[in-house]
């Protein structure tokens, strides 16, 4: 039967589109969930598990600081990743004592960054330290009311030379060290391509077989 300006679609394409629309949701959660698996575990650089000691990239990819180096000398670095000029580059993770990420919990939250959760952590560029971000932002925002009532030196506004945005100065928490909202990284946000999920998948094959 058709309707006014166009077809009314059948019982049986409205089942196929229904099933095709979870075909889809399913494979976009296998794709996140294979990602997070790869995030927190395996080097991007290598495939490798991850080790410490372990640093982060500006975009946000976690690398075993001994395979970068040794990339870097024999100048083996994937295109991807030759915006790394020198270990300035990174920053590497202060676990606090952990042996691994997979041990490491948030000392905000006490949260683990999981692969079988899509919370967010985030990393502190300056001093190495990882929260999990509702957490951190939680304390900024307490912070900065603080700051307001007390007008201390930490509500202080700065100019960033790199972009002329005007960020505020805060501490860190565990070791009180100063950073910029702009220092913080955001770890597996889930913002890489498909083509990124599989090269890591080709990288831990290749790990695997060695």
């Amino acid at each position: 039967m058709s309707g006014v300006g166009g077809n009314i679609s059948s019982r049986k394409d409205m089942i196929v589109e229904t099933v095709d629309k979870k075909f889809i949701e399913q494979g976009e959660l296998e794709k996140k969930n294979d990602f997070l698996r790869s995030y927190w575990t395996n080097c991007a650089l290598t495939g490798d598990s991850l080790t410490t000691p372990i640093v982060v990239t500006r975009t946000g990819h976690l690398m075993n600081k001994i395979s970068l180096v040794e990339a870097m000398l024999r100048k083996k670095l994937p295109k991807e990743y030759r915006f790394i000029r020198s270990l300035k580059d990174v920053s590497e993770i202060d676990l606090l004592g952990e042996k691994s990420l997979n041990s490491y919990v948030c000392p905000l939250s006490q949260r683990k960054p999981a692969v079988s959760t899509s919370r967010q952590f985030l990393f502190v560029w300056k001093c190495g330290h990882i929260f999990d971000s509702e957490a951190l932002k939680y304390l900024e925002k307490e912070q900065e009311i603080i700051n307001e009532n007390d007008k201390s030196e930490n509500s202080e506004k700065i100019e960033n030379p790199n972009n002329d945005e005007v960020c505020e100065v805060r501490k860190c928490p565990i070791c009180g060290a100063e950073y910029e909202a702009c220092d913080i990284i955001p770890l597996c946000s889930y913002t890489f391509s498909h083509q990124e999920t599989l090269k890591m998948k080709k990288k831990m094959k290749h790990s695997q077989k060695k």
